[in-house]
């Protein structure tokens, strides 16, 4: 099972339509707001612009407290690449301590390592 939790429902509801059109992935979205416990959380992904460098900076998706709920094995991840460390990256760190904490680079370094390699 996978759940989107999102800023705009309509439009994570729209994606998840997409998708199981096209899949047999169980999907749902709710509403951010609604996200209240990571307790039954393998992956967390910030896929908003919260965190990146500039007036999104200082911001973060959800609450530090939330993060009190959550496995000690799950795997933080944060699509935002700049800063390297965005405060929902810091906010995993200072309460999980067994947990993976990747930001957006990663995806992007591989990307462009793919696109180079396929340049004749």
């Amino acid at each position: 099972n996978l759940t989107i939790y999102a800023r705009n429902l309509d439009k994570a509801e729209n994606f998840v339509k997409n998708i199981e059109q096209k899949t047999s992935i169980n999907l749902s979205a709710k509403p951010l707001q609604n996200l209240s416990d990571l307790e039954n959380t393998d992956i967390l992904i910030n896929a908003t612009p919260l965190g990146t460098k500039g007036e999104n900076e200082n911001k973060s998706p959800i609450k530090k407290e939330i993060f009190f709920t959550a496995k000690e094995n799950m795997i933080v991840y944060d699509l935002v690449y700049n800063p390297p460390e965005t405060l929902f990256l810091k906010q995993a760190k200072s309460i999980l301590t067994c947990c993976h904490y990747p930001n957006g680079k990663i995806p992007l370094s591989v990307e462009r390592s793919c696109m180079i390699s396929s340049i004749p």
